[in-house]
């Protein structure tokens, strides 16, 4: 039985001059393979469920395959496995089974890495990388975990087109963005923003800033195929929404800028009742006619159901 796997690498220290954009680990990992040989005592099926147990954090065996299980856990040090498969109560304050891979963002997965994805251009200062030269705001990823989180990037990777093989994915969205989307592909959730006290302290800007990232999210989601990102982008939003109305006309102008339609009308939605204030107050004067339109219908809309308008 045997495990191909990746080769020992450079460190991201060890990375020499001539390989400062990054591109000199990543051409290592796909150069090279490591074959692994197991001992033939180790059952095939008993491997395949630890594996399934170390990327997935679940399984499901019988009471035979549990026992060759244990064995293997106890040989790799996987206390978590083999408390379950030993029917132990796990101890107090123990870490609860999960798949995050978080770490692998971090210096210990840079030399696996096969793929960067870029984010536009920031205003951030002082921003650098641990790991390359590159000035533009970006993270060193890996296809196989973009591609079991996105079933456009899949795509993308096995085209066989040109765009398969970059070295670097430029991704539209700023840098506050692109780590939000780092850990929705590393840990399957959604950091949320501040929320209670901290959240309402904040002035408008504030909040716009916090909320900015999930409108840009929103919108590549519906583009890349990720729906449970895009549902739970919404979820921030209109959460944020309905407890700070103020924010309706500003989101309603980024969604509007980043031709985010949908995010748009649930904007002017929110914002039909305070219509009369903002007319009052000429803080339409800062929208085009169109989405001074768009608040409006909903303004006339909410009026014709019986909805309150704010004085």
């Amino acid at each position: 039985m045997s495990i191909v796997t990746a080769p020992e690498v450079l460190l991201p220290g060890e990375i020499t001059s001539d390989d400062s954009s990054g591109r000199g680990s990543m051409e290592t990992c796909r150069g090279f393979q490591k074959d692994i040989r197991l001992s033939a005592h180790v059952d095939h099926q008993a491997l395949v469920m630890l594996l399934e147990y170390i990327y997935l954090g679940y399984l499901q065996a019988g009471d035979e395959l549990a026992k060759k299980l244990r064995i293997l856990a106890k040989r790799c040090n996987l206390q978590s496995l083999l408390q379950m498969l030993c029917r132990k109560r796990p101890k107090w304050g123990t870490a609860f089974p999960s798949v995050d891979l978080n770490v692998a963002l971090g210096p210990s997965g840079h030399r696996f890495s096969d793929v960067i994805l870029e984010a536009k251009a920031t205003e951030l200062l002082g921003w650098t990388c641990r790991v390359c030269s590159l000035p533009q705001p970006h993270m060193h990823s890996h296809k196989v975990v973009l591609s079991s989180s996105c079933d456009y990037l899949r795509a993308l990777f096995k085209s066989g087109m040109q765009e398969s093989h970059l070295e670097t994915i430029k991704v539209s969205i700023s840098w506050e963005a692109m780590v939000k989307l780092g850990d929705c592909f590393y840990s399957g959730k959604l950091p949320k923003p501040p929320s209670g006290c901290l959240w309402n302290i904040m002035d408008t800007e504030e909040k716009l800033h916090e909320i900015q990232p999930y409108v840009e999210l929103f919108g590549l989601s519906e583009f890349w195929l990720m729906q449970d990102v895009q549902e739970a982008c919404s979820d921030v939003i209109v959460s944020c929404l309905g407890s700070s109305r103020e924010l309706s006309i500003k989101i309603l102008h980024v969604a509007a800028n980043l031709s985010v339609w949908k995010l748009a009308e649930v904007a002017a939605t929110y914002a039909a009742p305070l219509y009369r204030q903002l007319c009052n107050s000429g803080e339409l004067e800062s929208l085009d006619e169109m989405l001074v339109e768009m608040v409006r219908a909903a303004s006339v809309q909410l009026s014709q159901q019986g909805g309150n308008h704010s004085q």
